[in-house]
């Protein structure tokens, strides 16, 4: 079974679970050529992630808004970029399977 976890706040921070784990094991430029390996080009709106971390069969997020999307994030619930995002970390469950 694959889980991905997201954390939504305001601002950049480092949560106690993430200080735990330590460093990140990916940042937004090693996201980037993953997705890139499997053919996907994900715009400006869509690259919010700056670092993740992986712990066994869980992937985590730290996200950071976008300046494309902050003037339409209070539009909604749950903006669809973050949404997009949480669903880009499974890329980093399957990164051995690529």
């Amino acid at each position: 079974m694959v889980h991905t976890f997201l954390k939504l706040a305001c601002g950049t921070y480092y949560s106690t679970l993430f200080l735990a784990n330590g460093e990140p094991d990916f940042d937004l430029n090693q996201h980037q050529q993953l997705t890139h390996l499997v053919g996907l080009e994900y715009g400006k709106s869509f690259q919010a992630i700056r670092h993740g971390w992986i712990e066994n069969n869980v992937a985590y997020g730290l996200l950071q808004t976008p300046e494309t999307i902050k003037q339409d994030v209070d539009k909604y619930y749950l903006h669809p970029s973050f949404l997009d995002c949480a669903f880009q970390l499974i890329f980093h469950l399957l990164k051995h399977d690529i």
